[in-house]
């Protein structure tokens, strides 16, 4: 029969000390990968809300310029020697869909009036989207261009006015983040 040989362990709690640091060590471990994970879990919810505000804010691009050229081509709009220098459409912000997305389409203000035949205007706006406490905000400038907005003689020599014909509903000309 084989003897087995009796293993003998130090009584001075030597095993304890290396259990505990065995434990301390696998303990930091898991506090570590826990808090990395926690971490990146609220990295990318964050990432998510400031995608959704960024198209949000894209949204209220289209809908700023949108609103921007229903209200240059309003008959009235159209008869004027010169455009208005600011815009007052209405209403110009909404909430989109059930998740509480807000978009905004902040005060929309002529930045040039180029005469000519095609003619063009340029108009500015700051866009806004706000998805749950996430903020995006661009500066937009649109480009609108038109032709008649001018006086001219007639064939019997009378003085006409030529209202403006819009050629489209908008050219985004700058898009830039905007910080306040």
């Amino acid at each position: 029969m084989a003897q087995w040989k009796k293993m003998v362990l130090p009584d001075d709690g030597t095993m304890m000390i290396m259990a505990l640091l065995v434990f301390l060590c696998i303990s930091i471990m898991s506090l570590s990968l826990v808090s990395t994970g926690l971490m990146e879990y609220k990295s990318s919810h964050f990432e998510n809300m400031t995608l959704q505000a960024q198209q949000g804010a894209d949204g209220a691009v289209e809908w700023g310029s949108e609103l921007i050229h229903l209200e240059l081509d309003q008959e009235d709009c159209r008869s004027l020697d010169e455009l208005p220098a600011q815009l007052s459409s209405g209403n110009r912000s909404m909430i989109l869909g059930d998740d509480g997305c807000s978009i905004m389409v902040g005060d929309m203000v002529k930045i040039n009036e180029i005469s000519g035949e095609p003619s063009y205007c340029t108009y500015e706006f700051i866009a806004s989207g706000l998805y749950k406490g996430a903020r995006k905000e661009i500066k937009v400038q649109v480009m609108y261009h038109f032709s008649g907005g001018y006086e001219t003689v007639d064939g019997e020599g009378s003085l006409i006015f030529i209202p403006r014909e819009y050629l489209d509903h908008g050219q985004v000309v700058s898009y830039q983040p905007y910080f306040r």
